[in-house]
Order: structure tokens, then C-alpha cells, then sequence
């Protein structure tokens, strides 16, 4: 299991939540790479993902290469639909 999806596990875990700024920094820090592994494990392209979590495949190229940072909403959408 990579850290990202660790990292993943416990920001959604019910009876673990969130203790730290260090875990929320280190979640926020995972996005990009938890993204990019749930849209390989998930077999889809950049559009699918997109299509999903309700941005642009441009938008979601940006984020998995950190040349943009998505705001609390699209960080909330990218984990949930990282978690199912």
C-alpha cells in the first residue's frame, strides 16, 4: 500500500480522524499523487476522472502534475471519489 493511499485511508476513516495540522498538511500534500493512483487503479483517463469529479481533464492534468492546487471543494470531491 503506497503512503498516499494510507494517507487516504485514514483522512476518510470514521473512527481515525484527522488528530494534526501535520496529517492535514501531509493529506493536502498526497492529493496530486492520490488522484493520480485512484484515476490507474480506477483505469480511466484524465477526461473520465474529470467527467467524475466535475472539472476538466485539463484541470485534472494540472492537479496530478501540481501545477495547480484544487480549492477545499475539489479536494473533497477528489477524496471521495477516491474512496469508493
Amino acid at each position: 500500500m503506497t503512503t498516499a493511499r494510507r494517507t487516504l485511508d485514514l483522512a476518510m476513516s470514521e473512527t481515525t480522524p484527522l488528530t494534526g495540522y501535520d496529517e492535514l498538511i501531509e493529506l493536502l500534500n498526497a492529493v496530486p499523487t492520490i488522484l493520480r493512483e485512484t484515476r490507474r487503479r480506477k483505469r480511466m483517463i484524465m477526461a473520465e476522472a474529470g467527467q467524475e469529479i466535475g472539472v476538466a481533464a485539463s484541470t485534472i492534468m494540472r492537479w496530478e502534475k501540481g501545477e495547480a492546487e484544487p480549492g477545499i471543494q475539489g479536494i473533497i470531491k477528489i477524496l471521495r471519489w477516491a474512496a469508493t
